[in-house]
């Protein structure tokens, strides 16, 4: 096994909010996440997205995985902006050692 669980956090803007919230995402949503991800039409800082739990199938201890949704976009501006007020600082942020 891993000596450490894997993790990926999500800054999520929510509407009418001046921060992100941080999702903890599990192992088990790690890989829906990124595929996610890398599917999307425009960068992830410009999409709008939902995301909601759905129960797990398999193994004796239920648990829920996300399930991410593009519900829109922002204009190249309105992501150019987003880009620079949260992505790149909490990307700074966290990958400061």
């Amino acid at each position: 096994g891993k000596r450490c669980t894997e993790k990926l956090l999500l800054g999520v803007l929510q509407p009418n909010e001046p921060y992100p919230v941080i999702v903890k995402a599990s192992a088990g949503s790690i890989t829906r996440l990124q595929k996610f991800i890398k599917l999307l039409p425009v960068p992830h800082w410009r999409c709008i997205v939902s995301l909601s739990l759905v129960k797990s199938e398999g193994g004796a201890n239920p648990y829920s995985i996300i399930k991410p949704r593009q519900v829109g976009a922002l204009n190249k501006a309105e992501g150019d902006a987003m880009l620079a007020m949260y992505t790149n600082p909490m990307t700074e942020s966290l990958n400061r050692e």
